[in-house]
């Protein structure tokens, strides 16, 4: 039998937690992603109009199966108070924050921050901004990941990084040359680079991990319907159908 658990972990999700579920909650549900996650969630609270101010937008919220079984972590977007409705919350997982990263710059007053470039080779030596690059070798998406987990998510966010949570594809997936200029968040640089990764799985787990790992061969659970799975939907987007793929060169200033 579970005990569940919803810990209020303030502006810091380190912090040591305050259980809430003792207050009445009123409802709360979440979504894990293959590609994300911890994804959307909310949280309904049965607390009075003036104490509407105990949880604000920017703390973040866990929810637990039993004692220090996290199955979820998100950060409070949005806070909705009525009387005698109560607090409802909405949430979104850490993977939220790798939206508002974004590496690179112009390597102007505007901004001041170089471009940076990642790569095998140096082919474009006639860039207009050359000069004013960084740079750092990488020869497959998963260096590529790694570089900038260490190098712009980690000291920008409290997104943890485990070398041991990227995974190479096993077919060679290589990364030629790829510059930023602060114009790409890293969630959609994530979102390429899984592709050409084989359709990794990515994102941030509930313990604040961020995760890029290959799709597994064998069956990992066997959930049955009415005795371990109460309901079951199925859902379907075009984000990821493609009709037509248009492949062009680069330019190579030389």
């Amino acid at each position: 039998m579970y005990t569940r658990r919803i810990l209020h972990h303030g502006t810091d999700p380190t912090a040591t937690p305050v259980e809430i579920s003792t207050r009445a909650v009123a409802g709360c549900w979440f979504e894990l992603h293959r590609q994300g996650g911890c994804g959307a969630g909310e949280l309904v609270i049965r607390d009075r109009f003036p104490e509407r101010n105990a949880i604000d937008v920017g703390d973040w919220i866990s929810f637990e199966y039993e004692t220090d079984d996290r199955w979820y972590l998100g950060r409070v977007e949005a806070r909705r108070a009525g009387s005698p409705a109560g607090v409802q919350f909405q949430l979104e997982g850490m993977g939220i924050e790798l939206n508002e990263v974004f590496p690179g710059g112009f390597a102007q007053d505007a901004d001041g921050v170089p471009p940076h470039r990642y790569g095998q080779t140096d082919l474009f030596s006639n860039d207009p901004d050359y000069a004013n690059e960084t740079f750092d070798t990488a020869s497959g998406p998963t260096d590529v990941v790694a570089l900038l987990l260490t190098q712009f998510v980690t000291p920008a966010t409290p997104i943890q990084y485990d070398p041991a949570l990227i995974e190479s594809p096993p077919s060679p997936a290589t990364v030629a040359s790829i510059k930023f200029r602060g114009e790409e968040s890293v969630r959609s640089i994530v979102k390429e680079l899984a592709m050409v990764a084989g359709s990794a799985s990515w994102g941030v787990d509930a313990q604040g991990d961020f995760f890029f790992l290959q799709q597994k061969g064998g069956i990992l659970a066997t959930y049955r319907e009415g005795l371990n799975v109460t309901s079951l939907e199925e859902s379907r987007d075009r984000e990821f159908l493609f009709n037509r793929i248009l492949l062009t060169g680069g330019y190579v200033y030389d």
